[in-house]
């Protein structure tokens, strides 16, 4: 058994999630038994894992676990037919499809929010005081269950938490104390768990045991996926090896190793290995530790798919994925304005998602001084079948960003036959793309005129589309496999 394991699977995945998922299906079409393991509740789970490509078989959620709801039949919960509301004595009111009134005699006394990209099934249920304030919080499972209640101070804030089963027997309960001013999770309880009751301190140390308990029933290696969670692994009594994949640079942008790495390369954190993307970064890191770094791709592509100028909007720049400060999104607006002074008609399209608002003011603005307002778009966070569209709708992929580990969103491009245009950084383009196609971090005009080279001349446009395609081979299933089984991890 593998268990790879990471926080979440998001509304907004990063690569990070999309290598672990694509990585957990490809060693189960080898019939090698891997688990996409998670820590975070998250009453969607079940749903945003099919974003990933992944189902209920090939996934395993602590709060899953100890619920006794790994393998639950889905069963669609419409709010109008749940016999959670006794509809003799209160009256539902829907003034808006995302949310609907729990009345009674007159008085709102819920509300009920409809699961996102749902129609009309339970999300969660807000139950109020006679002053409006919310004093209960029932969350709803995907597949039609009460999962959880939050019990909710008069300011607010969160007292108490109760995690059911689907049948509805409390087995977890999450107890929030004032700690330096600010109410935080301070116990963790677990009732009746194997006829006992456990106590924790942290999620993390929920976790811990979690692991281990999984690991009784099927000893197996693992594979942590985010530095986050590194203090949760020395605890993990695993019978078979430890590793870390890291899944970008060791170092940030002044070279200087980053700070959550020091204990993991010190050997403190009982790792039994780390894996990175690239040969590259496997030598530069290994002087660093004691421990093995192997290598081995992070990034899985479908079967090549040849992209055609005929399905390309002429003179499209296309650039993927989550737009953040550290990403260098204003240097793609410098570039296009450069671009446009021999391609009047060239636009640009930014498709991602960010958390960052500050930072998409400030791109605004940039946009409105470079006189760049009708060429710019931000497009949705779209995945499969729609995001191959929007690759294959763009002449030319550009990146510019200043670290990498690997790339996903440039061999991602590349498999579709689109040319792509990036900064010539390490541990990414520079190792499976050719120099034509790269370009001095920060050089807007260099990359500007391999841009409009491609732009204006059909048949360049071709050959650096075939040779891509090409190089994608490098990254298909049969070759990542091979590559990840000749590790021979423990």
């Amino acid at each position: 058994m593998n268990y790879f394991i990471s926080e979440n699977a998001f509304e907004f995945n990063s690569g990070t999630e999309f290598s672990q998922a694509a990585r957990t299906s490809m060693y189960n079409s080898f019939d090698n038994l891997t688990l996409f393991v998670t820590r975070n509740y998250a009453p969607i789970f079940h749903r945003t894992i099919k974003t990933l490509g992944l189902n209920d078989h090939q996934v395993l959620n602590m709060y899953d676990f100890f619920q006794e709801a790994t393998q639950v039949i889905r069963v669609k919960q419409n709010l109008r037919e749940s016999v959670t509301i006794p509809k003799k004595r209160y009256v539902i009111e829907s003034p808006n499809p995302d949310q609907s009134l729990i009345l009674n005699e007159g008085r709102t006394v819920a509300k009920v929010n409809v699961m996102p990209a749902t129609v009309a099934l339970m999300g969660n249920v807000e139950y109020l005081d006679r002053f409006d304030h919310i004093v209960a919080r029932d969350e709803w499972d995907y597949r039609g269950f009460k999962s959880s209640t939050a019990y909710f101070h008069p300011n607010g804030e969160v007292s108490l938490q109760k995690f059911y089963t689907p049948a509805g027997k409390v087995v977890l309960e999450i107890t929030h104390m004032n700690v330096k001013g600010h109410l935080m999770p301070t116990m963790y309880k677990l009732i009746n768990y194997c006829g006992a009751n456990y106590r924790f301190n942290t999620e993390n140390e929920l976790f811990t045991f979690f692991m281990n308990e999984q690991l009784k029933q099927n000893p197996g290696t693992i594979i942590l996926e985010r530095a986050s969670m590194l203090n949760t692994m020395p605890g993990i009594k695993s019978t078979k090896g430890k590793y870390f994949y890291l899944h970008s640079s060791h170092t940030n942008l002044k070279g200087q190793l980053l700070t959550t790495l020091v204990e993991l390369m010190r050997g403190e954190l009982g790792f039994t290995g780390i894996i990175v993307a690239t040969k590259q970064q496997q030598q530069d890191m290994q002087p660093l530790t004691m421990l093995p770094v192997l290598a081995a791709p992070d990034t899985i592509v479908k079967e090549n798919k040849t992209n055609s100028l005929a399905n390309c909007k002429s003179h499209k720049i296309l650039v993927l994925g989550r737009i953040a400060k550290e990403k260098q999104p204003q240097d793609a607006l410098h570039i296009l304005k450069s671009v446009q002074a021999s391609v009047a008609d060239a636009t640009l399209e930014f498709r991602g998602y960010s958390t960052d608002r500050q930072l998409l003011n400030e791109l605004d603005l940039l946009i409105d001084q470079l006189g760049l307002k009708n060429t710019v778009t931000f497009g949705n966070y779209v995945v499969g079948k729609m995001l191959d569209d929007v690759i294959e709708g763009a002449q030319v992929l550009l990146s510019t960003v200043p670290t990498e580990g690997s790339g996903m969103q440039n061999i991602e491009a590349m498999s579709h036959g689109l040319p792509v245009i990036a900064y010539n950084v390490n541990y990414g383009p520079n190792t499976y793309m050719p120099n034509e196609q790269l370009v001095p971090i920060g050089n807007y005009d260099q990359a500007a005129n391999r841009i409009v080279s491609l732009f204006q001349d059909d048949k360049q446009w071709r050959e650096a589309s075939r040779l891509t395609s090409q190089q994608a081979q490098l990254f298909t299933k049969d070759s990542v496999y091979k590559q990840w089984q000749d590790l021979n991890l423990q």
